[in-house]
């Protein structure tokens, strides 16, 4: 299946699998984050319609930031009805994301 459609410009997808990841950029955490929840939003909305299962429970919210640009305390990606704090690493597969 393909996810085909009009997206958010900031917003860019890449899935493998049965993973999705949604990546988001904007000049501040906030705004990065606002824009990270309507993608998720729309993204899900898709997905859900394709009648495919997400698993919500299973979503991380990460930041890429450039150096001395660290404070995202307080800053969240809504998901559904969860709130994903932002995290400090994530481990996938294997992989760990710092």
């Amino acid at each position: 299946m393909v996810l085909r459609g009009n997206r958010l410009s900031k917003v860019k997808i890449v899935c493998y699998a049965d993973d999705t990841l949604i990546m988001a950029h904007g000049y501040d955490f906030r705004v990065a984050a606002t824009l990270a929840t309507e993608g998720v939003t729309q993204i899900v909305g898709k997905i859900l319609s394709l009648g495919l299962e997400v698993a919500l429970y299973k979503s991380k919210s990460l930041c890429f930031h450039g150096p001395g640009k660290d404070n995202w305390s307080g800053v969240v990606v809504h998901i559904a009805a969860l709130t994903s704090a932002i995290a400090d690493s994530i481990n996938a597969r294997g992989r760990l994301y710092l």
